[in-house]
């Protein structure tokens, strides 16, 4: 009966991260990062890719990486291709915390993106990817 009563109240969050205020819905997609559920991965992706602004876009991506698995990984590898720099940035970043190998040769690609920050990030996410092995 418990665990029924965690993903209710899980999914009781996922409304706010639709709220107008932009801090409400840092503080919960924040939330739902520290909680780690997988069922929050969908909707904290959905308020990454469309949030207005960038501290909502970032803390989103974070809450992704300290869910992660293999859905998580599977969604900021889409993200890699956005047109947006920030959420290619955040993206990058937010895979080198997770380490997953499959995330490799996307960033590679990555290191020769022509905004700096965006192939930066790659390059210290493939460090931190490499690491894991160490």
């Amino acid at each position: 009966m418990y665990y029924k009563w965690r993903i209710l109240r899980i999914e009781l969050l996922f409304p706010f991260l639709c709220d107008e205020d932009n801090e409400v819905q840092g503080y919960i997609a924040w939330i739902l990062g520290e909680i780690k559920n997988s069922r929050a991965v969908q909707p904290l992706y959905d308020l990454f890719m469309t949030a207005k602004l960038h501290n909502v876009k970032e803390k989103a991506s974070t809450a992704l990486s300290r869910i992660g698995g293999k859905e998580a990984v599977e969604l900021l590898q889409v993200a890699l291709h956005d047109q947006n720099w920030f959420i290619r940035k955040c993206a990058v970043t937010s895979l080198g915390v997770i380490k997953d190998k499959s995330a490799i040769e996307p960033l590679k690609l990555l290191t020769n993106d022509p905004n700096r920050f965006v192939s930066q990030s790659a390059r210290e996410a493939l460090k931190r990817i490499n690491e894991k092995d160490s």
